[in-house]
């Protein structure tokens, strides 16, 4: 077996038996781990509130090459997001960030950048930051890292350049933008607005302007029902912490 340490943190538990849980973490260095943490569900256990939902800790994992589940060895406390526990909006959206890095993300293939950024967002999120626009942003961060990111400058059948205009089309199947002669012919093109588009792109950017920029309600909907169906599609289904974040 190769023992490994890097930080991660936990986006799924299951109790196993009396004594030990099956927890899924996403972590920087190895990517998503489900790993058998014996005897976590003990009063007295080594790992205390280490594998709590969200919770982020150094581990240290015996990884089996032949084996479904890991062995976790250790785990100590890093951060745990006491503010997302105090509004219960940005719990569920720090549920959905792990819902869908779950779905989304395979076995330990590793994604650093998007490990920083998903901390980062759950920081963001306890600190009570605007729910819907660090979500978007997550988004376009965790499509970008999958390869998945929004096609935003051309045509995403044609491939031919697309300017901006007031209102433009665009294909969650295709993947992107759909020019305006191609998306005469097609179906299940949305329309949004070239707003909305320049907005995408900016917070694709990842800049100073992106911290500043402050989408009008209308944009935010529209790239949150484009993003949010873009991860549906590539999800297989609609992430159930959807229902909840519109609920709260």
């Amino acid at each position: 077996m190769i023992s490994d340490q890097t930080d991660a943190f936990v986006i799924r538990s299951v109790d196993f038996s009396e004594t030990s849980k099956v927890v899924t973490l996403f972590s920087r260095d190895l990517g998503k781990l489900s790993v058998m943490a014996k005897g976590a569900r003990r009063l007295k256990s080594s790992f205390e509130v280490a594998l709590d939902l969200l919770s982020v800790c150094r581990i240290c994992v015996r990884r089996k090459t032949t084996a479904e589940l890991d062995l976790l060895t250790e785990a100590k406390l890093l951060e745990r997001f006491d503010g997302l526990r105090r509004n219960l909006g940005a719990l569920y959206a720090g549920y959905f960030i792990a819902e869908v890095l779950n779905g989304l993300t395979g076995r330990h293939d590793a994604h650093p950048v998007l490990y920083d950024s998903s901390v980062e967002t759950l920081r963001r999120l306890g600190q009570g930051e605007d729910r819907q626009l660090t979500l978007i942003r997550f988004q376009l961060k965790l499509l970008k890292e999958l390869g998945y990111a929004p096609i935003l400058t051309h045509c995403s059948i044609s491939g031919a350049e697309v300017g901006l205009s007031e209102r433009m089309a665009y294909s969650v199947a295709a993947g992107g933008l759909v020019h305006p002669d191609e998306a005469r012919n097609r179906s299940g093109c949305m329309t949004i607005q070239g707003a909305t588009v320049q907005a995408l792109r900016v917070y694709s950017g990842e800049t100073e302007a992106a911290e500043r920029l402050v989408p009008s309600q209308r944009g935010r909907d529209e790239m949150w029902r484009l993003l949010l169906a873009t991860v549906a599609t590539h999800l297989g289904r609609m992430p159930k912490m959807v229902a909840m974040l519109d609920a709260s």
